[in-house]
């Protein structure tokens, strides 16, 4: 796991094309009087305040995980490289006092470091049939398949082996469902099938007639009691 800033990043030769790119619209964006936000509820709870802050504004990947937040925009984001994570500082914050202050900082820094590295080999979970997340050779057993980014994924499910770890890929939910109209005069609603209110008028009928039945029978068990009794 590397944790460095923005700038360090994008000056380093080696690793500069990690670094994700600036927005269109503008390149940094100045934080007053917001509030930092680490997203633990125990450690917001202090309720740390941020002077000016200058943050970078990126066109953030869909799998960049936020972990510090200075008002809405995010100060700090962990960003997956390989097998590994990048923590990448969008801001100063050592320039910071407001923040560097706060007793929360090491614990809060602790987290996010055992947080990447419990991640670090976790596989991932894929579905068979749906578009695959990105492009990459998986292995399993003696076959090797190259996965295209946003290709339906048209793998056996089970356990692959890929350069970033492993991945479980999960059955197809739609395979060997059967889509097919309904036969002609079928009815698929139970409002239709049984109509409100059928055969509520007879109700009254045959509870008076079964009562009848009842009383019948036992006035004749009273007489064939006082005749053959």
């Amino acid at each position: 796991m590397l944790w460095t800033s923005l700038n360090a990043l994008r000056e380093d030769p080696v690793l500069r094309d990690l670094a994700p790119s600036s927005t269109a619209a503008s390149v940094t964006q100045t934080v007053t009087d917001a509030e930092w936000k680490t997203g633990d509820h125990d450690l917001d709870e202090v309720h740390i305040a941020a002077g000016s802050v200058q943050v970078s504004l990126l066109d953030l990947p869909d799998d960049a995980d936020v972990v510090l937040r200075v008002g809405t925009l995010p100060a700090v984001v962990a960003l997956p490289a390989g097998r590994g994570w990048v923590v990448l500082e969008l801001c100063d914050l050592s320039g910071d006092q407001h923040f560097q202050a706060q007793g929360i900082v090491p614990a809060w820094v602790g987290r996010v470091a055992r947080h990447c590295l419990a991640r670090l080999d976790r596989p991932l979970f894929w579905t068979a049939g749906a578009p695959a997340p990105k492009s990459v050779t998986l292995r399993h057993g003696g076959d090797a398949v190259l996965v295209t980014a946003g290709d339906p994924l048209a793998l056996e499910p089970g356990i692959w082996d890929s350069p970033d770890g492993s991945i479980v890929v999960l059955p197809d939910p739609d395979e060997g469902r059967l889509q097919r109209p309904p036969v002609a005069g079928a009815v698929t609603a139970w409002a239709a099938a049984v109509p409100h209110g059928g055969g509520a008028d007879l109700a009254w009928v045959v509870a008076l007639l079964a009562l009848l039945v009842v009383v019948g029978e036992g006035m004749f068990a009273a007489w064939a009691g006082r005749t053959y009794g």
